[in-house]
């Protein structure tokens, strides 16, 4: 409707995009996939994006890796129901099914928010006395969870999985 040339887009909910994609598609305007999930549209003629599940299986080995094989986690994860969160979770879990030493304690969803993903780790750090490694894929949230622990003198306590492209988040 607007006269774009091209759409360059990063779908937080595939099924909510696939329509507009369509209609651009058979517009003849190209689609540029930036951020996962839907990718398989005729008219995208190019994916630049991280796949969510190979990122949340590469930073859940290392996390394993560096927990020896043995240990509680938890994991924060982003905003519930998109490509990223499911696919992160999904990677984590299959990591998990062959690291039977390893138990998740809990799995929550910062929604890639520092303040909330700090909230909700105030609250694993009263819960749960002993936590060994978070999984938390996302940098920003990585940076909140560590606010939380360091704050109850718990930082040197644990192992965080690596992070995204957030570069640096726990210099």
């Amino acid at each position: 409707n607007q006269g774009c040339d091209a759409i360059i887009y990063w779908p937080i909910d595939d099924a909510a995009i696939e329509p507009g994609l369509e209609q651009a598609v058979a517009a003849g305007i190209p689609t540029v996939n930036v951020g996962g999930g839907y990718a398989d549209l005729p008219g995208i003629v190019s994916n630049a994006y991280i796949d969510q599940y190979q990122l949340g299986a590469a930073g859940a080995l290392k996390l394993v890796e560096a927990l020896g094989g043995q240990g509680t986690i938890v994991s924060m994860l982003p905003i519930a129901g998109t490509t990223a969160a499911v696919d992160q979770d999904k990677a984590l879990r299959d990591v998990l099914a062959d690291n039977p030493g390893i138990e998740l304690l809990d799995t929550q969803n910062g929604d890639w928010n520092r303040v909330k993903a700090k909230e909700l780790t105030e609250t694993w750090l009263q819960r749960y006395p002993q936590i060994d490694g978070v999984f938390t894929p996302a940098g920003q949230m990585s940076a909140g969870v560590a606010e939380a622990f360091d704050e109850a003198g718990r930082l040197g306590d644990v192992i965080f999985s690596p992070g995204d492209e957030y570069n640096g988040w726990l210099k």
